[in-house]
């Protein structure tokens, strides 16, 4: 998956005004490192960064883009807690972001049926799919394929 960037890399979400407010349970530790991100040239925001921007709601326009690049490489990467969390955030950033792109939405969606097409030819024949990527993944595939079918 090839995602154009249209954006500079070089900025900060802060100097794209895209900064987002640190989350309301946010603690001390949190708090630094929120302020820290908005901050970080965004070519410098590895996966842990993206997926707690995303999570957050924080940048989308700019978080999303840039952790799509991230997946073509690894789409099941751990970036947290779990395997495949940068995905499932991604899925899941909401549908208001996705129906506004949908030309994004189609290469995500290209994106995943390549990942599974490739995961599928790796598990052994009786292994069930859901067991290989967890719950998690499983409902926000469904979420996220019925975005743009209603």
């Amino acid at each position: 998956m090839t995602i154009d960037i249209e954006f500079d890399t070089w900025k900060s979400l802060a100097e794209l005004d895209a900064a987002g407010e640190a989350p309301s349970y946010a603690g001390p530790a949190l708090e630094k490192r929120w302020t820290q991100l908005q901050l970080l040239p965004l070519r410098k925001l590895d996966a842990a960064a993206l997926l707690l921007l995303i999570r957050q709601g924080a940048g989308l326009p700019y978080a999303v883009p840039l952790a799509m690049q991230r997946l073509a490489d690894d789409p099941f990467q751990q970036a947290g807690e779990f395997p495949a969390d940068l995905l499932v955030a991604v899925l899941e950033a909401g549908d208001g972001f996705w129906k506004k792109r949908p030309a994004l939405w189609t290469e995500m969606m290209g994106a995943l049926a390549a990942a599974f097409e490739e995961i599928e030819a790796q598990r052994a024949h009786d292994e069930a799919l859901d067991g290989l990527l967890g719950d998690n993944l499983a409902c926000a595939l469904l979420q996220f394929r019925g975005i743009h079918s209603e």
